[in-house]
């Protein structure tokens, strides 16, 4: 460009050439530069923070137009170049960039959980790439992380001083958490084994056999994503129970090894005569007042009470304040018939028996 101007500074000024170079430099740019202003506009609205103290601010540059004049442009123009585009580095600017462009994007994953971008993709278009493909899928997932080790870092950075958080600040934030993603030897330390963002209802479980136990003809499995498909592999969001697709979409794992547990059929026999078929897909919330926890904890559960009291009854807790009682005794002497009925080998898979 100082190349291209040669032939004019014989004849022009050097005021006059030096506002030649800034008019060609910002027309060549002016697309870019005006997505990083929107940037850190959008940078200090969504991690609430003070632009730097200059009286040129990215407004000041989005406003520039064919109707400004050459002084306030070259005014404007230069402090902005001083102490934004040339005070931080042409990566930090590039990144600020996707604030101005992508905010919306950017906005909605930062409001999500990281789990969340899984479960839309499948609620979308369950495994259909047509909408969004896997390398799409992991970009947002990719996105969403990085966006959550800013946050950890502006947190421990405001536990560091208590002055003003600055874009200065943010930008150390920025640069730490750019550094955490390069250093590719670095330990990660969990401080948790579980990671609270996990969604409760399984998305993936090819390498699991299906569990389930049968008490008194009532059939118990554990509610996975591979459950819900059987209403419809493509649209097991509106063709399944809206109970299950609701927790299947919102649900979070609260502990380690915990399960939804639902009841899948009823197996018709004189021990459930009068329990209604309308039981199938609800949740089993509790037996005899105890907070199921996962399939191994109520097969537990069933053993030690029909196992530890004679003439017992279980009562089973359903969702929305329902329940189901039994007894133990005819339950125990229905077993044998009710598989044999059904054509059953065993009344609970392999790890519960």
């Amino acid at each position: 460009m100082h190349d291209d101007l040669d032939p004019l500074k014989q004849k022009l000024n050097i005021d006059i050439t030096k506002f030649f170079t800034l008019l060609f430099e910002y027309k060549k740019s002016s697309s870019d530069i005006n997505h990083i202003c929107q940037g850190y506009l959008n940078l200090s609205n969504i991690f609430q923070i003070q632009l730097n103290d200059h009286e040129i601010t990215p407004d000041d540059m989005l406003r520039i137009d064919d109707n400004t004049n050459g002084a306030t442009f070259s005014m404007v123009y230069q402090n902005f170049q001083k102490h934004y585009y040339e005070r931080y580095s042409t990566n930090m600017n590039k990144l600020v960039s996707y604030f101005g462009k992508s905010f919306e994007l950017i906005q909605f994953l930062d409001s999500v959980s990281a789990s969340d971008i899984d479960n839309l993709r499948e609620a979308v278009n369950d495994s259909d790439d047509t909408l969004m493909n896997t390398k799409a899928t992991l970009d947002l997932v990719m996105l969403k992380t990085f966006l959550e080790k800013i946050r950890c870092e502006i947190k421990k950075s405001k536990q560091e001083t208590s002055s003003n958080f600055v874009l200065d600040r943010l930008v150390d934030c920025f640069e730490s958490a750019v550094k955490l993603d390069q250093d590719k030897s670095k330990e990660l330390i969990l401080t948790s084994p579980l990671d609270n963002n996990q969604t409760l209802v399984p998305l993936h479980s090819h390498d699991k056999h299906p569990e389930y136990l049968i008490y008194a003809g009532i059939v118990f499995t554990v509610l996975t994503r591979f459950y819900l498909y059987e209403f419809g592999k493509r649209e097991w969001h509106r063709k399944a129970p809206t109970n299950l697709v609701n927790l299947a979409l919102r649900s979070r794992l609260q502990e380690l090894n915990q399960q939804i547990v639902i009841i899948n059929q009823i197996l018709v026999d004189d021990v459930n005569h009068g329990i209604s078929s309308d039981f199938a897909n609800s949740v089993l919330e509790t037996i005899n007042g105890i907070k199921i926890q996962n399939i191994k904890h109520l097969a537990e559960l069933i053993d030690q009470i029909s196992n530890n009291e004679d003439d017992c009854y279980i009562r089973f807790g359903i969702e929305n304040k329902k329940f189901i009682v039994i007894s133990c005794k005819r339950a125990k002497e229905s077993e044998a018939r009710i598989l044999k009925q059904n054509s059953i080998a065993q009344p609970r898979s392999k790890h519960l028996r």
